[in-house]
């Protein structure tokens, strides 16, 4: 089935299927409705024409898009090295039991916090709702009027008790509302504002070894990973007899 058709680029299930599949975990995680659904198969439908338009006119040929090409391919060779080098790595309960009595203080469970919400689509909704609550009205009844998540509509808004750091950059504004108070407008993403109202909460506190095994064992992973990356690049540069020109990367100005 097609689509999206555009001055003879056709874009069909087949090709949404392709770009899917090369799409970000970020990227996926912006569909949460019929709403964000269509804009995200227009997003990766507009970037297979400009790829495309892009190869029609010779762009793959440019020195430039040749070296970007190159790079890419190395950080994706880096990248499974460093899978394999990952895959090397086993830790002992007896390395695991030490690193927690040494490091118990970075082993615990957040604060979760339980809250509704109410997803709006432009910032003149969203202060128009807000002072609704100020003066008083219910919020569930605004989440039924106004919400533009379908899904929320079916639990009131409701998100349950997740961990602040769930909420990414407003997390730590989450965390310092009471029960029972309403948040801020929190302009989520493009044309998407978010308020919140606090249910619950349940306090951060220390895991014991069996609860924090498995963080425990990435942290040592990790640990034991940037050893190995450390060892490998000292054995490839001696290797192949490479040198860090410390004067010149000094010269170097990086932006980001």
């Amino acid at each position: 089935e097609s689509l999206l058709n555009f001055e003879g680029f056709d874009f069909d299930a087949s090709d949404f299927l392709a770009e899917y599949s090369i799409s970000s975990d970020a990227m996926l995680n912006t569909i949460v409705d019929e709403y964000s659904l269509r804009n995200f198969i227009q997003g990766v439908a507009y970037r297979a024409y400009m790829v495309e338009e892009a190869e029609k006119a010779g762009i793959v040929d440019q020195p430039l898009v040749k070296e970007s090409i190159d790079e890419t391919w190395y950080h994706y060779l880096a990248g499974v090295v460093m899978s394999q080098l990952e895959e090397s790595i086993s830790n002992t309960p007896a390395e695991l039991f030490e690193v927690f009595e040494k490091e118990s203080e970075n082993f615990y469970k957040p604060l979760e916090i339980n809250v509704q919400r109410i997803v709006l689509k432009d910032e003149q909704t969203a202060q128009l709702v807000k002072r609704k609550l100020t003066e008083g009205e219910d919020f569930t009844q605004l989440v039924l009027d106004y919400s533009s998540n379908n899904e929320d509509r079916f639990v009131d808004g409701e998100q349950g008790f997740k961990s602040v750091k769930d909420y990414g950059y407003i997390g730590t504004s989450l965390a310092n509302l009471e029960v029972g108070e309403v948040s801020e407008i929190f302009e989520y993403s493009d044309q998407e504002y978010h308020i919140y109202k606090c249910l619950g909460l349940i306090e951060a506190r220390a895991l014991n070894f069996n609860e924090a095994k498995d963080q425990v064992n990435n942290f040592l992973t990790e640990k034991k990973l940037q050893q190995l990356r450390e060892q490998t690049i000292r054995q490839v540069k001696e290797k192949h007899d490479a040198v860090v020109d410390i004067e010149k990367l000094n010269e170097v100005t990086i932006q980001i």
